[in-house]
């Protein structure tokens, strides 16, 4: 209640000396004694006879102690132990800004106890009841089909005011329908400026902005902010409600997070088994049980943490009996992402783009299954899967295709497009066939052996490679010459195989 409800209960005769009205009293009570303020709270009325007040100078010490203790009034009695109000006193609570009325005689003071008791309780009680009704409406938005918005939009409706949930950086997640994205950019301007004083709410402003962190495992993964206009609702009943609903969502956050990492493990052992040539019940292909140790995959290290959106995959595979990853029975790719990439970014990419995959950490590189490869999503190197063929085969030949992204540039590489000779000298590495094909190359100097790579670079046309090498034909034909007589008969396919592949090592 306010002190006006009190002063306004004809029944007392209170007489206000002092104004202050709509000053909030939380209770009061009877003091005597010296230092009232050990008996009385922040809040409280004060009521007394003036027993004790014999000087001015104890009259200017009360309402000093009074004010500076925060008590919401003083309420003094007349015609009991003085006949009026001391002047010192009255003067001293203008000064100072304190309440202050008379009692008359007739007045007990029990009874303006009892009445501010009851006031207080009665207002207590609607409180709890108001608490209890805006807890029951927000948890009862738990159970819709996308809770996140529809708990923003019920905090919206019960304060009467402008909501929205916004990622650390201020962009939105969530808004109420009423002030929509340009009043939560407001709030939001509002917001940045003012300090942070601890939760469970930590901004509240004069002008009635509220702000709460949405906190999963103490990490600040969003902000409610609220704009209530003052006075429409009881700022206790506020806080509770906007601390509610910043504690649900970090629920949701929470159980999110634990869906998504079991997601994220599933996905990972399903690719591992594809990979290793078994289902995810562990068989081999027309066999039971585990398969060999021959059979196994590459070791893998599955990604952890969390990130939006990533029911995708999961809710595509309980569509098709279980799998999370793409449709087997149309063609697939497998992606080895360049190095560097995250497994929880290629995670966001695909799940922002619906695309059913798998994805794991394999031996030190991220590897996706998909449908098609986003645009977004960095990839050293492919190989398609074609309906039916085993998964296996087309990931060794993406690390293929990986291996010569990184030996020319970075840029993307599909297997598909290197010939067999490319593919063979990647798989036993460089320095590998550089060993083998030596013998190949020995015999020739720099020139014959510029002279042999550009002739194969223009598919053995010697005017192309006279025009690149900027010499006359005869020259490139004598040269050629030269080689044949070194190294054999370029005619013939053993020959002219291991001279390519010597000329690939490097």
């Amino acid at each position: 209640m306010e002190l006006g409800d009190l002063l306004d209960r004809g029944e007392f005769g209170l007489v206000p000396v002092v104004a202050g009205r709509a000053v909030p009293v939380l209770g009061a009570h009877v003091v005597e004694i010296p230092q009232p303020t050990r008996w009385v709270p922040p809040g409280w009325v004060l009521l007394t006879t003036g027993l004790r007040l014999t000087t001015p100078a104890e009259c200017r010490g009360l309402v000093a102690e009074l004010a500076g203790g925060g008590v919401a009034a003083l309420g003094f009695a007349v015609d009991i132990v003085h006949d009026d109000v001391p002047a010192a006193l009255v003067d001293e609570a203008r000064r100072r800004g304190l309440p202050l009325f008379t009692v008359p005689e007739a007045t007990p003071f029990r009874e303006i106890v009892r009445a501010v008791d009851s006031a207080v309780l009665d207002r207590d009680l609607d409180a709890f009841r108001r608490a209890a009704s805006i807890t029951d409406t927000l948890t009862g938005l738990l159970g819709g089909p996308d809770p996140v918005p529809e708990l923003v939009r019920g905090l919206a409706r019960v304060l009467r005011c402008g909501v929205a949930l916004h990622r650390p950086d201020g962009s939105v997640l969530a808004a109420d329908a009423a002030s929509g994205r340009d009043g939560a950019a407001e709030r939001w301007t509002r917001f940045r400026d003012l300090p942070v004083t601890g939760p469970p709410v930590e901004v509240v402003d004069a002008d009635g902005l509220f702000a709460a962190a949405v906190r999963p495992g103490g990490e600040v993964r969003a902000w409610l902010v609220a704009g209530v206009s003052r006075g429409s609702v009881p700022v206790p009943l506020i806080v509770r409600a906007v601390a509610l609903v910043a504690r649900l969502l970090g629920g949701l956050a929470a159980v999110s997070d634990g869906d998504r990492e079991r997601r994220r493990r599933e996905r990972a052992a399903e690719l591992r088994a594809l990979i290793a040539g078994r289902d995810t019940a562990g068989r081999t292909p027309g066999g039971a049980g585990d398969a060999g140790p021959a059979d196994r995959g590459p070791g893998d290290r599955a990604g952890a943490g969390g990130s939006p959106g990533g029911a995708t995959g999961g809710a595509a595979g309980a569509a098709r009996g279980g799998r999370a990853g793409p449709d087997p029975d149309r063609p697939r790719v497998v992606a080895v992402l360049a190095p560097g990439t995250d497994v929880l970014e290629a995670e966001r990419i695909l799940d922002e783009r619906r695309a059913p995959h798998l994805l794991s950490d394999l031996d030190g590189v991220v590897v996706a299954l998909v449908e098609e490869v986003p645009g977004a999503l960095p990839v050293a190197g492919s190989a398609t899967v074609t309906p039916g063929a085993p998964v296996g085969p087309a990931y060794r030949n993406a690390r293929l295709a990986a291996r010569r992204s990184a030996l020319t540039g970075g840029a993307p590489v599909a297997v598909e497009d290197l010939p067999v000779l490319d593919r063979m000298v990647l798989e036993i590495g460089a320095d590998r066939a550089s060993e083998l094909a030596a013998d190949a190359l020995a015999p020739l100097d720099a020139t014959l052996v510029a002279t042999l790579r550009a002739w194969l670079a223009h598919r053995q046309d010697v005017p192309a490679t006279a025009r690149a090498l900027h010499v006359h034909e005869n020259s490139v034909r004598y040269r050629l010459g030269r080689v044949r007589a070194l190294v054999g008969d370029l005619r013939d396919p053993s020959v002219l195989a291991g001279v390519y592949l010597a000329l690939l090592a490097p």
